[in-house]
């Protein structure tokens, strides 16, 4: 968690591993370096702890919802006002947090907001609050620590810097204390708080959105609190006016009272120079140039003071309408709020399937269908190469043999053409050449049986290479069957794989459904504890309400010459009261 805005660079020791990190040449909780360039312009890292930073965000959020510009001295005091370590440090140097935070917020709420519209704005740090947090990582740098709130105390209190702001509502606390010395308003806002909402037993993780809810919620929160603030710091002025018109008054009277009793001795000393009818027609004329001589002196301011009176009532009530139409507002939203969209989920998980599918069992099925292709090929063209060669072979060595046979005819025709020849040549010397007809002969027979032989051994040859062909054959066939067989098997394992991966997103659908209605159950404790602001605003404005009138009518009752004359507003009674007493009865006879 960090600064709100974006021009102040606050860091707690429990930041992130990357907001940790220092410049070349840094050190840990070293004071940031003092920035003037501009009014945006963001300062060097301020370490601070959780307490600290909560309240420089609670200064923030004060800010923006008033729809100021820049976050002041005064919203930061307010923030610290509402922090017991500050409290506590507060209280030690004289000064009650209760009436410092009544005057901050007065401050705050009587400043017209810079910003005309409704929404809030993203104020940015003045030099002031820049200047306090620097004098403060100062501080704490001594004891090489973050910056707490009694650091920026010290800061506030303790340097030699001068603060406007601070010494302003200083001015304004110490010229209201002795007015509001015997009332004490944090009885009365005591009474009005709500009580803190039990923490639940284990806390569970909750979404971001939540946390968000939360965090507004908290806002609005104190935004409002800060109004009734200011509109019980309104109120406790126009009383204090009321009493201060009421002591004239009573001066006036007293004066009157004197003047009265010296001329009852006077006429007292002289029974004999005047009588009644002359007593009274002085006395009438001195009230009535009494009262006329107060009107005149008191007409102009009086007006003003009821114009002013007028205004700020308007202000309370337009103040207290705006409120309560804004609450109606978040209300109507939060219950006018449709169910989870579980859109985004399915079309996350829908995401995650393609992924997952077109990742993996897409390019295993590709790889595995690349390979049967290529296998399917090459047993093509291994079958298309056998029966080439199946056909080729017997050609080749028919066509060879036919060769040899046509050489040997060939070599035979002309061996028994030389025969013949011969034969013809010697046919007269057939005796003579007997024995060589007869080897010749011999050879032939010899030539022939060698013939014979070969062509035997090339068929032995042709059916073995038809067997090896065969068991090629089969080999290949078996080794095809193996692999379909995996093929098969990796398949199945595919299929129970989608199998798996359809339960796994079944069972974080689930999860998200529970997910969503632990949700649900929040925004609706969240709804109920939105209406109990309504509920305050409500009684607030009866009892104020009350005030005023109870207020009017004992202003009206109490401050009439009568009422100063005799004590009492129902002199007869006061004087006989049986006789008073039995007129009410007689009264209450005759109505009857």
């Amino acid at each position: 968690m960090s600064y709100r805005g974006d021009d102040l660079d606050l860091r707690t020791p429990q930041a992130a591993p990357s907001d940790l990190a220092l410049p070349h040449g840094g050190e840990m909780f070293a004071p940031p370096s003092r920035s003037r360039s501009g009014a945006n312009a963001r300062s060097g890292p301020i370490w601070v702890d959780q307490t600290a930073l909560d309240c420089c965000n609670h200064a923030f959020e004060v800010a923006s919802a008033h729809r100021a510009l820049e976050v002041r001295l005064e919203h930061l005091i307010y923030a610290l006002t509402r922090v017991p370590e500050a409290a506590d440090a507060f209280e030690a140097r004289g000064i009650r947090a209760v009436a410092l935070r009544r005057e901050a917020a007065t401050v705050i709420a009587t400043e017209i907001p810079a910003d005309p519209g409704s929404g809030k704005t993203l104020p940015s740090r003045t030099d002031a609050l820049e200047e306090v947090l620097r004098l403060a990582s100062g501080i704490a740098y001594r004891r090489q620590a973050p910056v707490n709130v009694t650091d920026i105390i010290r800061a506030l209190f303790d340097s030699d810097a001068e603060f406007t702001s601070l010494k302003r509502l200083l001015g304004r606390l110490q010229q209201a204390q002795p007015v509001h010395a015997g009332f004490d308003d944090g009885i009365v806002r005591e009474r009005f708080r709500p009580a803190p909402s039990p923490q639940p037993a284990q806390a569970s993780p909750q979404p971001q959105r939540t946390h968000e809810l939360a965090s507004s919620g908290t806002a609005e929160t104190h935004t409002q609190s800060s109004r009734i603030d200011a509109l019980e710091q309104s109120i406790r002025n126009l009383t204090n006016e009321l009493a201060d018109e009421r002591k004239t008054i009573s001066g006036v009277l007293h004066d009157l009272q004197r003047e009265l009793m010296a001329q009852r001795e006077d006429t007292t000393a002289r029974p004999g120079g005047l009588t009644q009818d002359k007593i009274q027609s002085v006395i009438g004329d001195r009230l009535q140039s009494l009262e006329q001589a107060f009107l005149s002196a008191r007409t102009p301011p009086n007006g003003e003071y009821q114009e002013r009176i007028q205004e700020r009532l308007a202000t309370i009530e337009r103040t207290l309408t705006a409120e309560i139409v804004q609450t109606r507002t978040a209300i109507e939203a939060l219950a006018s709020r449709p169910g989870p969209d579980l859109a985004p989920l399915a079309q996350r998980i829908a995401v995650i399937e393609d992924a997952v599918l077109s990742r993996e069992t897409d390019h295993r099925l590709k790889a595995l269908e690349i390979a049967v292709e290529d296998e399917r090929e090459r047993a093509k063209a291994a079958d298309e190469a056998l029966l080439d060669a199946l056909a080729r072979q017997p050609d080749t060595d028919l066509d060879a043999l036919i060769e040899r046979i046509e050489a040997s005819r060939s070599a035979t025709a002309e061996d028994l053409a030389q025969a013949r020849e011969r034969i013809s040549a010697l046919e007269s010397a057939l005796g003579e050449h007997a024995t060589r007809s007869e080897t010749a002969d011999g050879q032939t027979a010899e030539d022939l049986g060698s013939v014979s032989d070969s062509l035997s051994a090339v068929r032995d040859t042709l059916a073995l290479e038809f067997l090896n062909t065969q068991d090629g054959v089969g080999k290949l066939t078996e080794t095809f069957s193996n692999e379909l067989s995996e093929l098969h098997i990796g398949l199945a394992k595919v299929n129970g794989n989608q199998h798996t991966i359809a339960t796994a997103l079944d069972a974080q659908a689930q999860d998200a459904a529970n997910a969503f209605g632990i949700l649900a159950t929040r925004i609706d404790s969240l709804e109920k504890a939105t209406a109990k602001p309504v509920e305050m605003l409500d009684a607030l404005s009866g009892t104020v309400e009350r005030m005023h009138r109870v207020t009017v009518e004992r202003y009206y009752r109490r401050n009439r010459f009568w009422y100063w004359l005799f004590g009492t507003d129902d002199w007869l009674a006061a004087s006989w009261p049986s006789q008073s007493a039995r007129i009410a009865e007689e009264l209450r006879s005759i109505r009857r």
